[in-house]
């Protein structure tokens, strides 16, 4: 699974995503991919990607991408990332 990890700069909370989903993945048990980048250059790759996860302010902005796009709430919330990974993978997101 590839993994987009979205913030307005690529440099502070898509890097807190970042480590959570690498976290979520490895207690689940799910093998794949993760990258945080900024809103810019997250949106010109959007379509490369599984599953988006970034800060609910954001999820307009690549709603239209192929992903899986799941908007957070709470980015230090490990429960809430992996209620997105379930939903993922409940849509058969691999």
């Amino acid at each position: 699974m590839k993994v987009l990890c979205l913030c307005g700069s690529g440099m502070g909370t898509s890097m807190i995503i970042k480590l959570k989903t690498e976290q979520a993945m490895r207690e689940l048990g799910i093998q794949g991919s993760v990258e945080a980048l900024g809103l810019g250059m997250g949106k010109s790759v959007a379509n490369n990607f599984d599953v988006i996860l970034c800060t609910n302010n954001f999820v307009s902005e690549v709603s239209n991408s192929k992903a899986s796009v799941h908007g957070l709430k709470n980015v230090m919330d490990i429960n809430e990332i992996k209620a997105a990974f379930k939903d993922a993978l409940a849509k058969g997101i691999k």
